[in-house]
């Protein structure tokens, strides 16, 4: 664990990693004997090193719904199978991790051995390294891991399988013996030996902000701390300063929806820059509408978006314009949930366009997007004369059935 983040407990974790594979080829060991996991694509994917999210490594493909993998089902054997070799996993990213999503990574685990170990093991019998800061990020509907009050009990569960899930993390958190803290900030250091007035200021800066870092972490910022930090506010910097941060992305609330400020609701700051972006370089926007079965096109795009897990009724896009996932794709080929990438086409099907009178051929066939994070299979077969498009990700349609209505679905 860390004392405090911008210690370098990726770079800690990589470089754990790296050793651990010259030691597994030395022994003439599967590679796979060790496995690293984290609760987010974006994390695993920092790891490197054919990292995972945790849903994944486990085999829990439906994070709603948890369920044991029944004997004698092809499930329980294919997971088996996965976890044949492995007797080490690293878990990455720790305080997003609670009592209760332990217990079912325990509950997974141990039936992954449940041939080799006896079920009364620990995950299985597995080895297992946690790294993290517990002061960061905490787990969603869920106790922390080091929280030993009695798991809030409600009346809304059907079933004491909550309380036992969240018992079992919290035995298996208490059953780590051993702790490594980092101590060292490698992320944000300070000029040695500072010879100009400049290189002084900023190392002032740089100590005050790791302060204040550690008080955010320990819930004990003060107004001080807080106004110091809205120096660096968008309205308190100069043009110059601005221009560097341009091409940043903007986190919005989507939930926060203001009627007196609409520039600071996300669907209208998306669509201001959008076409400031196609202003700039002469380009025009293309709205598409997603096609709905099962009712009527005018009445399906009077549904909200929530109904279809966020899926817009309308889309705009245009040439080279940024995007960012909101789903994990592809973890291992870098494509998961905040990737970033633009626009380089967007293609129709043989007489299909955006005026179409038919909702259908309205909308594009695919939508071919710059990753440049993406490490996958090519799509291209012109990769030798155009190699800019190695990294070009092709992205279709999906459809998603109405939550409430399952009769009804939204494509886009």
């Amino acid at each position: 664990f860390s004392e405090l983040r911008e210690h370098g407990k990726t770079k800690a974790t990589q470089t754990l990693l790296q050793e651990l594979q010259k030691i597994l080829q030395t022994m003439h060991l599967h590679v796979n004997f060790v496995r690293a996991a984290a609760p987010t694509g974006s994390a695993a994917f920092n790891i490197r090193f054919n990292a995972s999210t945790i849903h994944r490594l486990i085999h829990w493909l439906n994070p709603r719904f948890f369920r044991e993998l029944k004997q004698n089902d092809k499930s329980l054997a294919r997971f088996q199978a996965f976890m044949q070799g492995t007797q080490l996993v690293i878990l990455d990213e720790i305080s997003m991790v609670g009592r209760q999503f332990m217990g079912k990574i325990d509950s997974r685990l141990r039936q992954a051995k449940a041939g080799r170990n006896p079920l009364d093991r620990d995950l299985g019998g597995i080895s297992c390294v946690c790294v993290g800061d517990t002061g960061q990020c905490e787990a969603i509907s869920d106790q922390q891991l080091y929280d030993g009050r009695t798991h809030p009990n409600t009346i809304d569960e059907p079933s004491a399988a909550k309380v036992i899930f969240s018992n079992k993390g919290l035995g298996i958190y208490s059953s780590f013996d051993k702790v490594v803290i980092l101590t060292t900030c490698h992320r944000l250091q300070t000029i040695e030996n500072p010879t100009n007035d400049k290189d002084r200021a900023f190392n002032d800066r740089a100590d005050q902000f790791l302060q204040i870092l550690h008080k955010i972490r320990d819930l004990n910022l003060s107004f001080d701390d807080y106004f110091w930090l809205c120096k660096r506010k968008k309205s308190r910097l100069n043009p110059d300063e601005r221009m560097l941060f341009e091409d940043a992305p903007v986190i919005m609330d989507l939930r926060r929806i203001s009627t007196t400020n609409p520039e600071n609701n996300c669907d209208f700051y998306n669509k201001l820059v959008l076409r400031s972006h196609a202003r700039k370089h002469h380009l025009p926007v293309i709205s598409f509408d997603a096609v709905h079965e099962g009712t009527t096109q005018e009445d399906g795009l009077e549904i909200d978006e929530r109904h279809f897990n966020d899926l817009p009724a309308n889309l705009e896009v245009c040439y080279d314009a940024r995007v960012i996932l909101i789903a994990n794709l592809a973890v291992e080929h870098g494509l998961m949930n905040g990737t970033q990438g633009k626009i380089k086409g967007i293609v129709y099907g043989p007489g299909c366009h955006p005026n179409h009178p038919d909702p259908l051929c309205c909308l594009p066939k695919y939508l071919i997007i710059d990753f440049p994070q993406y490490a996958g299979p090519c799509f291209w077969p012109d990769i030798d004369t155009h190699p800019e498009r190695r990294t070009w990700v092709p992205l279709l349609p999906i459809s998603i059935d109405d939550a409430g209505q399952q009769s009804i679905s939204r494509t886009q």
